[in-house]
């Protein structure tokens, strides 16, 4: 556990920090000192915020399965979370907040969670919905995962509402909701800020982006990346191996011998190989943004495809349509965001959550940035109040409560 973060408060100067939460003190967090990644000169990071108003308070959860989609005869599952039978209900209608994992786009599953933040969301008013989605390289990004989550959002609106839950009493707010994402997943969260009025639909009220990709512009993305215990070591493989004939909406990783495994750093899975792949190779946005084929496919489809391993990269288009950064850029991006990222990081690097949250200021755009001093890429897993993680966290879900009634 890191503790190199140093709290403090003092008085922000900032007008849209006190026009937004009003009467609230307005106040700065400091989380250390570091060069500006764009270049300048050493500079003291602040990160507006506020003082904490909301009572922190866990609930226990009842969780029951719909499913929210059928893609032929694929269907896409939903975890609905609510207080357990014998918790009082908010007086209010409950706004919902959809949850989506992470996992490079490709492993995981609606599962992967944090029950601890349950609990905590609960307490805080929020009907929760867990996202099942296409995953990638079965399909691309924007065909497959991208579109599932705004037909999640779409449901969460317009359906869920009426949906017969076995805790009748349920009174649920669609026209009010949020979005968070852990990892890849944070890109999917941002991406309904464009694609839901792509379709006549409200964007989401706010969203928080844990330790997410949101800038496939940058270098990072063209170069390898050696992810901490699975360095490349010339091993032999074929990135085909763990692609399937047909889209799936769930992985969970398993050994030869069909252990569960949750390390997604391990060679032992083939489904694992192609995210270590992409990373050594550099073949990340073509993967993810065009999409693999099954060996069967492969064989049938495209025959005059030699090497699998080294795809050429994406147009600057195809990867500007997927990217959290340029749409804010050409103002098709405008949800009020929270950032969390640790300096850490090997998998995604803390620059891109910095360089989006100063773009979305640049624009006048509501942000907020946490960066937590020599955390690691999932740096939210603790439920300790003492964490700098879960403090982080703790802000984060008092930045989407505030933009809901």
């Amino acid at each position: 556990m890191t503790r190199a973060v140093s709290l403090k408060q003092s008085r922000c100067s900032s007008s849209r920090c006190i026009a937004r939460f009003g009467s609230r003190v307005p106040c700065a967090w400091i989380v250390g000192n570091r060069n500006c990644s764009d270049g300048g000169t050493p500079f003291e990071r602040v990160i507006q915020c506020y003082e904490r108003t909301f009572p922190e308070r866990r609930v226990k959860a009842a969780m029951e399965t719909v499913v929210y989609k059928k893609i032929g005869d694929l269907e896409a599952h939903a975890d609905v979370y609510y207080p357990v039978e014998g918790e009082v209900l908010p007086e209010r209608k409950m706004p919902v907040a959809l949850m989506i994992h992470g996992g490079s786009h490709m492993l995981f599953s609606r599962k992967d969670i944090r029950p601890a933040q349950t609990q905590l969301l609960l307490g805080k008013g929020f009907l929760l919905v867990s996202l099942d989605y296409r995953l990638c390289p079965e399909v691309p990004l924007a065909e497959g995962p991208m579109v599932d989550v705004c037909d999640a959002l779409d449901r969460a609106r317009n359906q869920l509402p009426s949906l017969r839950l076995r805790r009748s009493a349920l009174q649920i707010d669609g026209e009010q909701v949020v979005v968070i994402g852990w990892s890849s997943g944070g890109q999917l969260a941002m991406s309904l800020g464009w694609t839901a009025p792509q379709r006549g639909l409200p964007s989401p009220a706010a969203v928080i982006a844990f330790y997410a990709p949101t800038d496939y512009e940058d270098q990072w993305w063209q170069h390898p990346i050696q992810p901490i215990g699975a360095e490349y070591k010339s091993q032999q493989y074929n990135v085909l191996d763990g692609v399937r004939d047909a889209p799936i909406t769930n992985y969970e990783m398993v050994t030869a011998w069909e252990e569960p495994i949750k390390d997604p750093r391990s060679m032992d899975d083939a489904r694992c190989r192609i995210v270590l792949h992409i990373n050594w190779k550099a073949q990340t946005l073509p993967v993810i943004l065009n999409g693999l084929p099954s060996q069967k496919k492969a064989a049938a489809e495209h025959p005059d495809v030699e090497d699998w391993n080294a795809l050429p990269q994406p147009s600057l288009d195809t990867i500007r349509a997927a990217s959290p950064r340029a749409h804010i850029r050409q103002g098709t991006y405008t949800v009020p965001t929270f950032f969390v990222h640790g300096t850490a990081d090997d998998l995604i690097p803390w620059q891109q959550s910095e360089g989006t949250y100063r773009t979305m200021v640049k624009r006048g755009l509501q942000a907020e940035l946490v960066l937590l001093e020599g955390a690691p890429h999932i740096c939210d897993l603790s439920s300790d109040p003492e964490s700098d993680g879960w403090k982080a966290t703790l802000k984060a879900y008092d930045f989407i409560a505030s933009y809901v009634s």
